[in-house]
């Protein structure tokens, strides 16, 4: 192990909470026992107590307090707030104590980065030396935690909406309550911040008065809500029917110059699965892709859009699946089109080579533009 593991040393720390994530944290323990050793499970629920989970006796929670420890690791994403909160108020544990179940990455991405020589590399390592891992490791995600949004529910049609560029930006259903609603228009304000690596339009990229758009993994519409007044026509493609029904509710006044299709976008033809090239004629100005690591197939399926248009630029998310910023770039290149610089790295912990094996720090948005 790197130098910054092996000055730490073999660290002891107990999992609050014996639901999911402890019992797939402690299948992935031989990735992380060389530096880190879980000493117990406990929990709030009593029903738990006593029950065995992977070789562990859950434990009241008031049973850390007996024991000598490094770290807790709160389980729990969704309950992390309010178990930090119990943590520090009533057991009287500094906060500096407390991780979140991305711990074993953190650990392993500080090693990792430690000693490169880039700075978006070095800043995200000084970062997470202090704070805990999240998807954008920056100082500037810390003016979103209290982020003030105007929030109402639409009683006519069941539906939240929180008023985005003076505009109704409708959610999808499952966002059923405020709070919900607030923490996600939170996050995608976050991740649209001009410091962010997956912003898609910065001061030397961005969309154009009268261009043709065709936003491609739309969601809420956050990012087509902000140019709707300058384009000339917007191409809507989720293939999510809950934000496509609140797609429609939000462009409704924009009939005229909105399309909306509800497909996923591949190099293929199959069902509901479609390609850009068989379902958009006009000549598109700008094309923005973030759907879900399917973006090199998108863009393949793209090859005649992108050729017959004079003018075109790219904004393709690139942090779905390990290498996807060398393919896009392979592809992209090889259409002719030339490659803007791209700042900052995010972690994305979709899987478990990314939480316990091998996590690394990937690419968020690439940019790309192709001139007559």
């Amino acid at each position: 192990m790197k130098e910054w593991i092996m000055n730490k040393g073999k660290e002891k720390v107990f999992l609050w909470g014996a639901g999911k994530n402890a019992k797939d944290i402690l299948n992935h323990k031989s990735f992380f026992q060389d530096y880190i050793t879980v000493i117990g499970v406990v929990d709030s629920n009593s029903d738990k107590w006593g029950n065995d989970l992977c070789g562990f006796e859950i434990k009241p929670f008031y049973e850390i307090s007996k024991s000598s420890f490094d770290k807790i690791i709160i389980t729990s994403n969704i309950y992390f707030d309010v178990i930090r909160e119990k943590i520090i108020t009533d057991m009287a544990i500094d906060d500096s104590k407390i991780e979140n179940l991305y711990y074993f990455a953190k650990v392993k991405l500080i090693a990792r980065y430690d000693k490169s020589r880039e700075k978006d590399h070095q800043t995200i390592v000084d970062f997470l030396k202090i704070n805990r891992l999240s998807v954008f490791n920056y100082e500037f995600v810390k003016k979103y935690n209290n982020l003030k949004a105007e929030v109402r529910f639409d009683n006519s049609v069941g539906l939240f909406y929180v008023v985005h560029y003076g505009k109704k930006m409708y959610m999808a259903r499952r966002l059923d309550t405020e709070n919900k609603v607030l923490d996600y228009y939170r996050g995608i304000c976050m991740e649209q911040d001009e410091q962010s690596p997956h912003v898609y339009i910065n001061q030397q990229f961005d969309v154009q008065t009268g261009d043709v758009v065709a936003d491609v993994g739309v969601a809420e519409g956050n990012f087509s809500l902000q140019i709707i007044d300058s384009v000339s026509k917007l191409y809507l493609i989720e293939s999510d029917e809950e934000w496509v029904e609140a797609l429609r509710y939000t462009f409704s006044p924009y009939e005229d110059k909105v399309v909306i299709i509800n497909k996923f976008i591949s190099d293929y033809v199959l069902g509901n699965t479609d390609t850009l090239d068989n379902i958009i004629d006009d000549n598109v100005n700008f094309l923005k892709l973030d759907i879900e690591g399917c973006e090199c197939e998108a863009l393949i399926g793209a090859k005649k859009l992108i050729k017959k248009s004079d003018k075109i630029k790219c904004a393709l998310c690139a942090y779905h699946r390990d290498n996807d910023a060398v393919k896009i770039d392979e592809i992209a290149q090889a259409m002719g089109m030339f490659k803007y610089p791209s700042t900052g790295y995010m972690y994305y912990y979709n899987d478990e080579k990314q939480r316990y094996i091998s996590p690394v720090l990937r690419r968020g948005v690439l940019r790309y533009e192709k001139k007559s």
